[in-house]
């Protein structure tokens, strides 16, 4: 198994109830519905407003060794995503990539995600190999 090195956590709610927390890595964590044949990295299931494949956190490294975080959709949703920071709302378009903060509310479906940033540092040109683990949660 593959030595994939975690970049934080997302926590997800729903009618404002904690669901569950899951680890993001460095690299690329595909968030969506549960599917056998589009396959998320992190899958949610008992949200069918959720697309298949709905939205992407990208998790770089900067050249300081401090880390990104970046999200976007790869294919527009059905649904779409909102990024909601300090009162301001803004729904994402197609391969638009924001970055995000711990001070961020990601509502994707009738789901909402925050981010925990996770401190560390990483030496300098670090590979960021694809997250291809899965993880689905059930509600």
């Amino acid at each position: 198994m593959e030595n994939k090195i975690k970049a934080g956590k997302l926590h997800i709610s729903r009618n404002e109830k904690f669901i569950n927390t899951v680890d993001i890595f460095l690299g690329k964590n595909v968030i969506g519905r549960t599917s056998q044949e589009k396959k998320s990295n992190i899958q949610i299931s008992g949200d069918e407003y959720l697309s298949k494949q709905h939205f992407v956190i990208e998790v770089a490294q900067k050249k300081n060794g401090s880390l990104q975080y970046i999200i976007y959709e790869e294919k527009q949703s059905v649904n779409g995503t909102k990024i909601i920071e300090k009162k301001k709302e803004k729904k994402l378009s197609v391969l638009e990539k924001i970055i995000i903060t711990n001070e961020c509310k990601i509502i994707a479906g009738t789901t909402s995600f925050s981010l925990e940033e996770r401190k560390i540092e990483l030496p300098q040109n670090s590979t960021t190999e694809e997250n291809t683990e899965d993880k689905t949660i059930l509600v």
